[in-house]
């Protein structure tokens, strides 16, 4: 509100009619109060609101819903280290390393940029805390990432851009090479609740506050799924690989300069069940993962990796 027209609504409010001898003075109604009330902005603390089912709740706690409500790696924190492997069976399946790396973030969830550049939309957990470190809250690890043609990468982290109730009010602008406009990404969550924070969350992109995009996180997430490589082990997976990404103390996202990659397998019935496997714990000898796949042996070199049967 501009300082005028509150200086002004301030005294409209405590202008009172002098009121003389026999004169009765107006009534003051409920409806009153509550016009008057508008004209001042609410202000809540920011940590700790009541949400609308009544509780308490902080923004640490809508972030921790947020990080549940992900896939969860079937060996909480751990990534797998494969054991040396001299005997194997039949070769299975065979992937080419560089068709397979980071095709999980050519979604089909897009919008365009002013050049015409199409920028899709992805997520992933990135490996370290924007101090640098690695020990902190995983909910500050997930980020959405907006991937344009020409391999501009920008991210946002979850939790930042997170709106919840009154709880939580956040955002990221998000500015592209050659296109002037900010785009700013919301991430809307309705539900704290484990099995419904992401099923019913949506994220939104505006350009000068008009939406260009807005969809369901689980769209996003189907359409990441089907970009994986199927494989039968001793059940049915699919197969990732990506570059490992890192944050600054922006929050901006960019490849690990070790130029890490990793493999995962995820379970095609069951998103919690998937294993991160480090590229580089898999050599040209071969290797087991007997918490994921006893006895099956992964082999990589020559730009392939190679799966046999035990």
């Amino acid at each position: 509100m501009k300082k005028t027209a509150l200086v002004a609504a301030l005294a409209a409010a405590l202008t009172v009619p002098v009121s003389h001898a026999g004169d009765e003075l107006p009534a003051v109604t409920f409806a009153d109060i509550k016009a008057m009330a508008a004209t001042f902005p609410l202000r809540l603390p920011p940590a700790v609101v009541v949400s609308d089912q009544g509780r308490v709740v902080t923004e640490s706690e809508v972030g921790e819903a947020i990080q549940r409500g992900m896939p969860q790696p079937a060996e909480p924190g751990r990534a797998l280290m494969g054991r040396p492997s001299f005997q194997s069976g039949p070769l299975i399946a065979r992937f080419e390393l560089k068709t397979l790396l980071d095709s999980q973030l050519e979604t089909d969830v897009a919008f365009k940029l002013a050049d015409g550049l199409t920028v899709r939309v992805a997520g992933t957990k990135v490996g370290n805390c924007s101090d640098g470190g690695t020990d902190c809250n995983e909910m500050f690890k997930y980020f959405f990432l907006f991937r344009a043609d020409a391999g501009e990468l920008l991210g946002a982290s979850a939790f930042d851009i997170a709106n919840f109730a009154m709880v939580k009010r956040g955002s990221k602008d998000l500015k592209f090479a050659n296109d002037p406009a900010a785009y700013t990404a919301r991430l809307f969550v309705k539900s704290l609740d484990r099995d419904s924070v992401v099923k019913t969350a949506t994220l939104e992109i505006a350009k000068n506050k008009a939406v260009v995009l807005k969809f369901p996180v689980t769209q996003m997430l189907d359409s990441m799924k089907s970009r994986g490589r199927p494989v039968r082990l001793h059940k049915e997976f699919l197969l990732f690989y990506g570059r490992d990404l890192l944050q600054n103390s922006k929050k901006d996202v960019y490849p690990d300069p070790k130029e890490g990659t990793t493999f995962v397998l995820m379970a095609k019935d069951n998103q919690d069940e998937y294993y991160p496997i480090p590229a580089s714990s898999i050599n040209a000898t071969g290797v087991t993962f007997p918490a994921m796949a006893p006895g099956y042996v992964f082999r990589a070199a020559g730009g392939f990796l190679e799966i046999y049967r035990p």
